[in-house]
């Protein structure tokens, strides 16, 4: 068994920032015939790690992996307060990751950090040959209840099957959908205009601000504070452009839905 912020001490550079915490262990079988090959498991005792104002504590489960790959049946940890269970596989992590999760949390805290700085340009990671670096993500997550500066609400459910994930999001095909409430938004307009996926989901109200803006003499109700019942989105993506088969809210104020396609690269 070893502490796991010892080993951040031995290598502070790569491990310094994580704020790692309790215990692990691990047994390894590495093997070289013209490549290195190795596989093993490490078990978590109580793990946790901080990152970008997040903490992850209480971390217990196994975890198989290789030299490109890992996986766990089951993680028990909190995040932020919330319990939470979760299962995940990553395949041919070093040249194309296909990533697989399940999650389950009791309480889901977001929190509105402050915008980073800028940092200088850089261009995007790309495989051998020029081709961008592309991942594969699915999975689904569901939460007992979500908290955020501008949001609050109830039971809510996620789903991805995403292929093709990369910066420029030009070559990006498959699906996603959400469903959450009841709850409220407050400051709605300023939650979308920090986060894109917000923004996308929140496409209906943001036609009906447009709307009010444009017909202030209609006395229209306040729609950046907002009591919803159910916020609902299924939306399907290929070659990076993406489709709106649903996005709609139902509110005390008003029931909206918008279709549509977003040209996500643009």
């Amino acid at each position: 068994l070893h502490t796991l912020a010892r080993l951040a001490e031995i290598a502070p550079a790569a491990l310094g920032a994580y704020g790692l915490s309790g215990g692990a262990s691990a047994s390894l079988d590495y093997a070289y015939a013209g490549a290195l090959t190795l596989s093993g498991k490490a078990t978590l005792k109580d793990a946790g790690a901080a990152y970008a104002g997040y903490t992850l504590s209480g971390l217990r489960g196994d975890v198989d992996f290789t030299g490109d790959s890992a996986a766990a049946k089951k993680i028990q940890g909190r995040l932020e307060g919330g319990d939470f269970t979760a299962s995940f596989s990553l395949r041919d992590a070093l040249k194309h990751p296909k990533a697989e999760f399940d999650l389950e949390i009791n309480k889901l805290t977001l929190k509105d950090l402050p915008p980073p700085s800028q940092p200088a340009k850089t261009a995007p990671a790309a495989a051998p040959g020029g081709e961008p670096f592309y991942a594969d993500v699915s999975g689904s997550a569901r939460a007992g209840a979500i908290e955020h500066p501008n949001l609050r609400c109830g039971p809510a459910s996620f789903r991805l099957n995403l292929r093709n994930v990369s910066p420029d999001l030009q070559a990006l095909d498959g699906s996603a959908s959400f469903s959450a409430g009841p709850g409220k938004f407050s400051e709605l307009y300023k939650l979308a205009g920090r986060y894109k996926a917000a923004k996308v989901a929140l496409y209906p109200l943001l036609v009906l601000q447009k709307a009010s803006k444009a017909a202030k003499g209609l006395n229209l109700p306040d729609f950046d504070n907002i009591d919803f019942e159910l916020a609902e989105g299924d939306y399907a993506f290929a070659k990076g452009l993406m489709r709106l088969n649903k996005s709609a809210l139902a509110a005390s104020v008003a029931d909206v839905s918008s279709t549509g396609s977003i040209n996500l690269p643009a």
